[in-house]
């Protein structure tokens, strides 16, 4: 490593308790130290990985032929070190080594940033890597496209099963028998599809909720109202939903109505809500796609809606953490520790 004006013992040593996950990195890239938290993240310790070149010590999954972690993740590093400013990346994909199986790796998605620290000079005396593990919301918002596109696919289905039906009505006579026989293997299976969905709903704590665009009325599961406030039986309108957001989201949510309802756009909404029961600030994520009636015209909006409320926070908390460590780190060493 070259020359630089190294961060004390002192400094590291209050870096190492901070509540985030992160690595210290020299400008030279050689790690410095880690936070606890990031050796829990990353299943390592820290005696394994100080001194050692931050892409020695976290090398790309061998068997991921398109690994691009250590690409991004230099590439951001070099702004950095180019600009003497903050650098923040997209959620990136970067495995990390089993130590306790060694050769194999361990899955991880990482929403990461890069800040450097500069000495009296305006020389970067180290780089704070913040690195936010979101390997389960990215997992789970898999999960949840696939969940929407079931729901698709079996509304697809049952279509298609009415128009058969509509058919068969035509030839009852000649073909009545067969019918029925098609008619009961067909509601058997829409009959099973929709229970592996509910299924998958059930297992992702997800609700899921049938809006009609023209009369505003909806048809929703009990976990769907439940997360809401909403009563679990009766009808629900549009107005009883959106009482509950929040009232500097409610323009962007009629925004996206407006948008489904007139152009068909997929709805993909995060806001904050109260719910009407508790009156408990909670945030919703929803996804929903739209369907056509017989003659064109945009009619329902079937979609899903899970409680992001942890990762959410997680995201406030971490900008939260980011904003002070670029205040913290102009003042003196006690701001650190007094943080830790």
């Amino acid at each position: 490593m070259s020359a630089y004006n190294a961060p004390s013992a002192d400094t590291l040593s209050a870096l190492e308790t901070a509540p985030s996950m992160f690595l210290v990195l020299s400008p030279d890239l050689y790690i410095l130290t880690a936070s606890d938290l990031y050796l829990q993240a990353t299943r390592n310790r820290r005696e394994l990985i100080v001194g050692k070149h931050i892409f020695e010590a976290f090398p790309d999954n061998p068997d991921l032929p398109d690994a691009d972690g250590v690409k991004n993740i230099n590439a951001s590093l070099q702004e950095v070190l180019r600009t003497r400013k903050a650098h923040v990346m997209r959620f990136q994909r970067y495995d990390v080594p089993d130590i306790n199986a060694p050769g194999k790796f361990i899955t991880r998605y990482w929403d990461p940033s890069h800040t450097p620290v500069l000495d009296k000079d305006g020389n970067i005396s180290y780089i704070v890597q913040l690195a936010t593990d979101v390997t389960d919301q990215v997992i789970l918002r898999r999960q949840l496209t696939e969940s929407v596109d079931a729901q698709a696919a079996s509304v697809v289905k049952f279509d298609a099963l009415n128009s058969k039906l509509d058919l068969a009505e035509q030839e009852l006579l000649s073909m009545n028998f067969n019918l029925e026989k098609e008619v009961d293997q067909r509601t058997a299976e829409l009959r099973e599809s929709e229970e592996n969905l509910q299924a998958a709903f059930d297992a992702g704590d997800l609700g899921s909720c049938s809006l009609d665009l023209k009369t505003g009325r909806a048809e929703m599961s009990p976990r769907y109202r439940s997360l809401y406030g909403l009563p679990l039986v009766g009808e629900i309108t549009w107005e009883m939903v959106t009482a509950a957001v929040e009232p500097e989201f409610l323009d962007e949510v009629n925004l996206a109505m407006f948008n489904a309802m007139h152009s068909g756009l997929p709805v993909n909404s995060t806001y904050a809500i109260r719910h009407l029961q508790t009156g408990e600030r909670r945030w919703m994520r929803v996804i929903g796609k739209v369907r056509k009636d017989e003659e064109g015209v945009f009619s329902n909006i079937y979609a899903v809606v899970m409680d992001v409320t942890v990762w959410k926070e997680e995201e406030l908390r971490k900008n939260d953490f980011i904003a002070m460590v670029s205040h913290e780190l102009k003042t003196p060493l006690t701001s650190i520790a007094g943080y830790a």
